[in-house]
């Protein structure tokens, strides 16, 4: 008997996860300039971020720096490097689904000046 109360359970609310990024599934940079792959995401609960480089699991280190928020997602290169060229995903998941985002970097030299005096063998008139 209930003495006339209802009873109710609440079942935590879940959302797969939404993403929404701030760059091109192709992006060119020169060595030594910074690189950015930086978004937004939401989902509950709350995702987990995993950054991969060619498929392989990308972890901080001096040469790359991962900055997740409960809303953002940052992947920085201070300094990038001919090596930092590849295939970059992000994978944004939790218990009810996930969203990846994939952008193919390429690391160029910046073009060289030409040394040294030029010289014209012959001058026409």
């Amino acid at each position: 008997k209930n003495n006339g109360k209802h009873h109710f359970f609440v079942l935590p609310s879940s959302e797969p996860p939404t993403i929404d990024l701030d760059f091109r599934d192709r992006l060119v940079v020169h060595v030594g300039d910074v690189c950015t792959l930086q978004g937004r995401f939401t989902g509950k609960p709350a995702p987990t971020i995993t950054w991969t480089k060619n498929e392989e699991e990308l972890k901080a280190d001096e040469d790359a720096t991962m900055t997740n928020t409960s809303k953002t997602l940052c992947l920085v290169m201070p300094k990038a490097k001919r090596e930092h060229s590849g295939r970059y995903q992000v994978v944004v998941e939790n218990i009810v689904g996930l969203r990846k985002g994939i952008c193919s970097l390429s690391v160029v030299d910046r073009p060289q000046p030409p040394e040294g005096p030029v010289v014209f063998n012959e001058v026409y008139r």
